[in-house]
Order: structure tokens, then C-alpha cells, then sequence
């Protein structure tokens, strides 16, 4: 999935082409619509998105079952943890992550892994669990370096950033922020 990401993020008009993508492709449950909807999916999943990002997500879903794409069927599930992050219900956000880790996990790919990991942090911090964030964190810098994303280890930057913000290290949050700063402009 990451290699959709990047090409589409090399522009700065990355739903208009998507999004012509998808209108030029039709309807119909291609594996092709299913990863182009995925990638759309990806770029517009944010909390509390609205009804068209959720019926993408069941489009997706359905696509992703239907043609046997794990990679989709990926995206789906992590959309759908985002989706939750505005719930008032944990623990159909912690069902969903779970679901992540394990779809993850069987996939074998770093980056899913890494990305599992990213919504693991997320509950942990939610959860108050502080404790656990930094095992965490650890294994997502080595699932970032395995998957070479540049992305994934300015996250690492982030969540130790906001970590010793919470705990009130503030020299070390900067510390952290400032790596965060130059790993997200090497990442682009």
C-alpha cells in the first residue's frame, strides 16, 4: 500500500486524482478500483469523517473480500480505527485494533505491522497506559526501519515527542520534536 501512497503523494492534488481515477475505472469490483479506492480511503479517513468516507470503507471492504486483497482489506481496518477515534465507546476501537494486529501480524509486511503498531500507541495513550508506550514505540521504529519509511519513523519522533510531554520531560519532548521536525523533512 505504501507504493500507492507515494505516488500519489508526490502531488499536491492527491483526492482530484484519486478521485478521476475512480470516475475513469467505473463501478464494479475490480482489484485495481479496490486498491485506488483503498489508497482514497487512506487520504480521507480522519476522525469523525462523515457517512461518504464510512460507505467508501464498506465499498472497499466488500472489493477487498471480494478479489482476496489483504492490503485493501488493511486499510479498511485501520480506516476504521481512525474512524472510532471519536467514539465514546473504547472498546469497539479496541476491537478494531486488535483486528489490525492480527491482520498485520499474518500479513508479514513491516509497514502493516508498523501501521498495527500506530494505532496500538493510539489506545495506549487514550488508555492512559503511559507505561507501555515506549515498548511500543520501540517496536515501531524497528518495524519503520524494516519497511525503509521515512513516514513511519517521524511517527516514532511523534509519539516519544508527546510521550515525555505527558510525563512532563519537556526537554526531552523537545528533544524529541526536533527529530521529529528533521525525520519529517528527509521523509518529505
Amino acid at each position: 500500500m505504501e507504493w500507492v501512497q507515494r505516488s500519489v503523494m508526490a502531488s499536491t492534488r492527491r483526492r482530484e486524482l484519486l478521485t478521476e481515477a475512480l470516475d475513469r475505472l467505473g463501478p464494479g469490483h475490480s482489484a485495481l478500483r479496490v486498491r485506488v479506492c483503498a489508497a482514497l480511503l487512506m487520504e480521507l479517513a480522519m476522525p469523525g469523517s462523515g457517512e461518504d468516507v464510512r460507505a467508501l470503507a464498506r465499498e472497499v471492504e466488500d472489493g477487498a473480500r471480494e478479489v482476496g486483497d489483504v492490503e485493501s482489506l488493511l486499510s479498511v481496518v485501520n480506516a476504521r480505527h481512525i474512524l472510532l477515534r471519536t467514539s465514546p465507546d473504547p472498546s469497539a476501537r479496541q476491537a478494531v485494533g486488535a483486528e489490525l494486529r492480527e491482520l498485520a501480524e499474518a500479513h508479514a509486511d513491516p509497514w502493516w505491522q508498523a501501521r498495527s503498531l500506530v494505532a496500538d500507541i493510539y489506545d495506549a495513550f487514550i488508555d492512559g497506559r503511559h507505561g507501555e508506550v515506549v515498548a511500543l514505540a520501540d517496536r515501531l521504529l524497528d518495524r519503520a526501519d524494516r519497511a525503509r519509511s521515512a513516514r513511519l519513523r517521524w511517527h516514532h519522533a511523534l509519539v516519544l515527542a508527546s510521550l515525555n510531554r505527558d510525563l512532563g520531560d519537556f526537554a526531552e519532548a523537545d528533544r524529541w520534536a526536533e527529530e521529529a521536525v528533521m525525520r519529517g523533512a528527509a521523509g518529505g
